[in-house]
């Protein structure tokens, strides 16, 4: 179940975040950010970051698979977080289990190389994404925040 989970949570983020040049390039393109991915306009940036806001809320919420729904995205220039709904009952034992796979340093390292590290604009401006999951009776389950810091001592332990 911790496979299937971890590769369902991989393919998941997948499908809501951008790809590593699509970001950052718009950005550039825009020139909200620099060569070195640093904010140029925080107001531009925040501007843009409301449209992207506006267009995922308008397919909120979002079931990407059987177990999993994206509730909500939102990104400042300086912050980000998608809410998470795993849709499929569980009883203790596998809300538990599924408590710690996600809590366990493996998770965070996987989180920062696939949704968190190709986005080099995030780490040039100190950006704080988290994931934020719950039950299918909304009670918070856990939560996976990274920022450069947080990715950068995870990656070397």
């Amino acid at each position: 179940m911790k496979k299937l989970f971890l590769t369902t949570m991989f393919v998941l983020t997948s499908s809501v975040t951008y790809a590593e040049s699509e970001i950052d390039e718009t950005l550039k393109s825009m020139d909200i950010i620099d060569e070195n991915y640093v904010y140029l306009n925080t107001v531009l940036a925040a501007d843009f970051f409301r449209f992207l806001n506006d267009e995922q809320a308008q397919s909120s919420p979002k079931n990407t698979n059987k177990s999993f729904k994206i509730e909500k995205m939102e990104m400042t220039p300086y912050f980000g977080q998608i809410s998470t709904t795993y849709t499929i009952p569980l009883n203790a034992d596998e809300k538990g289990q599924l408590i710690r796979d996600l809590s366990s340093v493996e998770t965070l390292q996987d989180f920062c190389t696939d949704t968190f590290i190709p986005y080099k604009y995030m780490a040039a401006n100190n950006v704080t994404f988290s994931y934020l999951y719950y039950d299918q009776d909304r009670q918070p389950l856990t939560s996976i925040t990274m920022n450069k810091d947080i990715c950068h001592e995870a990656l070397n332990q």
